[in-house]
This record gives structure tokens, sequence and C-alpha cells, in this order.
């Protein structure tokens, strides 16, 4: 469970205050950047710490698995938190010649590949946009359980037509053909941009992730 704080709350004042309470298997690292504090921990002892650390100091928000609790005027305010990962993999030939005495020529094949990752954090149940390659989706994203189910749907539409996909904590979800079989129910014609399924040289091949840490 990750808590974060205002600015000026120290960091080693909260770990004081919960020290009493840890035991060998729990863990506590500061991540002084945002100023939050991560306790690694069970279910059960999360609720604890938190009630523990409410009574002295204000939490600016949560989360854990996926989930962030956003404090706010208005109450506390669920956010799903999630990561979009993109590979690319790009394909490259090298030709090697040599002119003289003797004339040899070879051929090689290389694979290039890229990650990047954009961390995601929307408000549940509510309309949200979300860019995977060329395209803007509309999505909506709920709690079940420590899972997160998100429903992917085209902007423009009523959202009658949509597509869900359960996340799993610490498991890499592909998306790709997912939402390439969202568009084929709009009946969009060929295949969406950013879902390139070639293997040709020079070109690339994307494919993308939805995890949840």
């Amino acid at each position: 469970m990750q808590y974060c704080f205002p600015a000026g709350t120290s960091l080693n004042a909260v770990e004081n205050h919960i020290s009493g309470f840890l035991t060998k298997t729990d863990s506590v690292l500061q991540n002084r950047s945002a100023n939050c504090l991560l306790v690694e921990t069970n279910a059960t002892k999360s609720e604890l710490f938190e009630k523990l650390i409410r009574r002295k100091f204000r939490i600016v928000n949560s989360s854990y698995s996926g989930v962030a609790v956003k404090e706010g005027i208005n109450g506390r305010k669920k956010e799903c938190v999630f990561k979009l990962i993109e590979e690319s993999f790009k394909n490259t030939n090298t030709k090697e010649r040599t002119i003289g005495s003797k004339l040899s020529l070879s051929d090689s094949v290389g694979r290039q590949k890229r990650v990047s990752t954009n961390s995601i954090r929307a408000l549940e149940n509510r309309n949200s946009t979300l860019r995977v390659g060329q395209r803007d989706y509309g999505f909506k994203c709920s709690m079940m359980g420590r899972n997160l189910e998100v429903t992917f749907y085209r902007l423009g539409t009523d959202g009658s037509i949509s597509t869900s996909v359960n996340l799993i904590p610490g498991q890499k979800l592909e998306i790709g053909r997912t939402l390439e079989d969202l568009d084929n129910k709009q009946k969009t014609l060929g295949i969406p941009s950013g879902y390139t399924k070639t293997t040709k040289i020079g070109q690339e091949e994307k494919r993308y992730f939805l995890m949840v840490n």
C-alpha cells in the first residue's frame, strides 16, 4: 500500500509512527520525490496501518494493486491506476560487400525492440479517453476485488458496442487484438493503424499491453 502526503510532511515521522507495528515480513520504502511511503504487508494489516497514519497525518492519496484513493473536498474518490505498454519491433538488414581479389557477400537480419510505458489514472466508472497507437478510445474502469475491469468503446458512439478486459495484478495483457475486434464491430475497414502485423524488412510491428502492478 502506498500513502502520499502533502509537501512538508516528514516521511521519517510517519515511518516512526507505525514502526511499533511492523514485523520482519513487512517492509517500508520512502519515495521522497513524490513524498510517499510504500508499506508492503498483507491486506489486513494495510487497513491497520492506514487507520494509524490517518490519526496523526493527512493522506493526499493512497493506492494498491491498481486502485488509488484520492482525497478531495467532496470525499474520497477511487481511481484506477494501470500502465499502457507499447512494444515496437523493427527488422533491419545489413549487407557487406568486399571488392578485390575476393568477392564476399553477407546478409544479416536484426530485430530492434523498443518499449515505452505510460501511467494511466482514471476515476472509477467515469468516461475517460485512452490513445492506443494512432487511435483514441473511450473507456471506463471498475474495481473487481483486487482486479480491474476496463471496458473500451469507440468515441463518438453511444457506447452500446464495447469490449471488456480483466486486469490481474502483475500480469501483462495484450489488447491489440481486443481493440481490433472492437473496430471490426464498428464496421471499420482494414486493420487499425498501430496494429502492424507485417514482418517486412525496415517496417515496424507494434504490440500494446495493459498492466496493473
